[in-house]
């Protein structure tokens, strides 16, 4: 999607969506310098589709205005669609015929580009059974185009975790290779490649070159985030934990990789800082709030035992449908609803969101509607933001300008609780 939502979504009552494994992929871009209305669509598209749990990739351009080309976001998010299998499609016969050649005596050899192609081609699941297998050969020259395999195609979270198994390989070049595929992976947010990036650039007691390969892989992962939306926070959390280390290689890999994140300013000793504005501990808690959008407010549960006995009050009744809405929509929305309606404001909030995107009950822009205004008349940034756009585009209400001017003003004036 480039520069645009959507609006409508299927609906998610009895039994959740496995977003994983059978809904569709979704590559949200958005162009900084685009068309203002363009810019708030989006952005309230995204913790949309990201409370509804669609595996999201969500990319902001700072130089990039309204137009469908642009180089550095055409090519990685092609790149991604081009690897990817439809995840419902059954295996055609030439398909099968491609997969059967590695279950002979003899395996194809790889392409001139050293990795196996023909397994490229096919993609998923199905050809990431296979890979997980060649992974496991005794051959070093197999396991390393198996892992060179993973940079031409897509294979799914378990073959990716297979692969994140390589990088502590016995051969040097085994891990390297496993360690440049899982960039490509964690760039497109395979949580497993991320994973296995942040675990290698945390170990101080790992070889300082194998390090080095590690916030390299982070580095290129995180190269379309770092002057843009921050959506994986970890692997940044990962990076500034470096920058604590004594000086040497690896932190000053880290150092760069990180120096596009903010603008430097000169400090009371006319020295350029090296730091964003609070620091850099800041700066996750930052960007770590604004990448889970709607979904922060259920961090108050956290600090609340899982021991409850009696009636359960307001945020006891918040938190249990946020457990259940994964397993359960129905049973979570009849938690969150009823904590609502005892007047706790992040689930207003909430119970607008699972109205808009058919969570839990069926898609009603109605009922959200309704509940984002009350979340919003009770201070809530989020749902004044949400309810602003709703009433401005007159999806599935009547449009009603005054009142989408006068949420959007709000959601303007306490910008910062939203920061971009």
């Amino acid at each position: 999607m480039n520069s645009w939502g959507a609006w409508m979504m299927a609906s998610e009552i009895d039994k959740p969506f496995d977003f994983l494994n059978n809904q569709p992929e979704i590559y949200m871009i958005l162009g900084l310098r685009d068309l203002s209305h363009h810019l708030t669509t989006v952005r309230t598209a995204y913790p949309r589709f990201h409370a509804k749990g669609y595996h999201l990739i969500y990319r902001e351009f700072e130089h990039m205005r309204d137009l469908a080309y642009y180089p550095e976001s055409n090519d990685d998010s092609i790149a991604w669609a081009t690897r990817l299998r439809n995840k419902r499609l059954p295996l055609s016969a030439g398909e099968q015929k491609l997969l059967k050649q590695f279950s002979e005596a003899s395996l194809p050899s790889p392409s001139p580009g050293g990795y196996y192609a023909d397994l490229a081609v096919v993609g998923g699941a199905p050809a990431g059974a296979v890979l997980r297998k060649l992974l496991d050969s005794k051959d070093v020259k197999v396991r390393v185009a198996a892992a060179e395999t993973f940079r031409h195609g897509l294979f799914g979270e378990t073959a990716v975790a297979a692969l994140a198994k390589k990088s502590t390989d016995s051969s040097d070049k085994v891990r390297r290779t496993a360690v440049r595929a899982l960039a490509v992976n964690a760039n497109w947010r395979s949580r497993p490649a991320q994973d296995a990036l942040i675990q290698l650039t945390t170990n101080t007691s790992l070889d300082p070159i194998q390090r080095l390969d590690a916030v390299d892989a982070l580095g290129s992962a995180v190269r379309l985030q770092v002057r843009g939306f921050q959506q994986d926070p970890a692997m940044f959390k990962a990076l500034v934990s470096v920058l604590k280390e004594e000086r040497g290689p690896v932190r000053a890999a880290a150092s760069i990789i990180l120096s596009s994140a903010y603008t430097p300013v000169r400090t009371e000793r006319g020295r350029w800082s090296r730091n964003p504005e609070g620091g850099w501990d800041q700066w996750i808690e930052q960007i770590t709030a604004k990448a889970a959008g709607p979904l922060k407010a259920y961090e108050v549960c956290s600090a609340m035992g899982s021991e409850t006995s009696g009636r359960l009050d307001p945020v006891q009744l918040f938190c249990r449908g946020g457990e259940e809405l994964n397993r359960n929509p129905a049973a979570g929305f009849k938690f969150t609803l009823q904590a609502a309606e005892q007047g706790d404001v992040p689930a207003q909030m909430m119970v607008g969101m699972l109205y808009a995107n058919g969570k839990g009950v069926k898609q009603d822009y109605a009922e959200a509607g309704k509940w984002w205004v009350k979340a919003a008349d009770a201070g809530n940034v989020e749902a004044a933001s949400h309810a602003a756009m709703l009433y401005r585009n007159g999806e599935g209400v009547p449009r009603e300008r005054e009142l989408s001017k006068k949420l959007g003003q709000y959601v303007e004036e306490h910008a910062p609780q939203l920061p971009h």
